[in-house]
């Protein structure tokens, strides 16, 4: 008898976690639906009611899902496509800028020095071909008696219109922050020249 019973309450409580074994899927807008998730696709995720699961197969695309609770507790979220989507329109905005340096500049610098100073501005990004610019900075860097002078000129790509010219400015090694001559002399050329004329409309 006691044996009966034990198996009738292990039924029963089969059946009761079976009622609770199912996916959510959490859209963006917080509507919830509960379902039996049966692809994750790359853009889209297949997926049956959870009420019906004989009934039609659903697509829904991941931009509109949270996230997914499956049945055993793990969570599978979505909030990064979400994120490099928001990245891209950020960069779209931004001004591309192709970087020379002058044949008779002293210094020429790699393209990852180039890409860390200019996109300390958040107003532009750096890339690698002149096609694909907007805008180009012809840096030239002379060096003398351990210190640099540095100046830029910048033209519209698109015309080889000249924009704007900078003075030059004076960089010197800095044991503080561990920069050299050339480096200081271009942060200046960026920070007090450059970004003061891209805020002011100048270019």
């Amino acid at each position: 008898m006691k044996m009966k019973k034990l198996l009738l309450t292990i039924i029963l409580l089969i059946s009761v976690f079976g009622l609770f074994a199912q996916d959510s899927i959490v859209k963006i807008n917080d509507e919830i639906i509960s379902a039996k998730v049966l692809e994750i696709g790359t853009d889209n995720v297949k997926y049956k009611k959870f009420s019906n699961i004989d009934g039609p197969l659903y697509t829904i695309s991941k931009d509109e899902i949270r996230e997914i609770i499956f049945e055993n507790g793990d969570k599978e979220s979505f909030s990064n496509s979400l994120s490099k989507t928001k990245d891209s329109q950020i960069d779209d905005s931004r001004k591309s800028v192709f970087i020379k340096t002058t044949a008779d500049s002293d210094v020429h610098p790699t393209q990852e020095v180039w890409k860390k100073e200019i996109e300390r501005c958040s107003q532009l990004k750096k890339v690698s071909s002149q096609e694909e610019s907007d805008l180009i900075f012809e840096f030239r860097i002379k060096r003398a008696m351990g210190e640099a002078r540095v100046s830029v000129i910048v033209y519209k790509t698109s015309d080889n219109k000249k924009l704007w010219e900078s003075r030059k400015y004076r960089g010197t090694a800095n044991l503080y922050n561990r920069m050299g001559a050339s480096l200081h002399g271009i942060r200046k050329c960026i920070s007090k020249g450059i970004i003061p004329s891209l805020e002011s409309g100048i270019f």
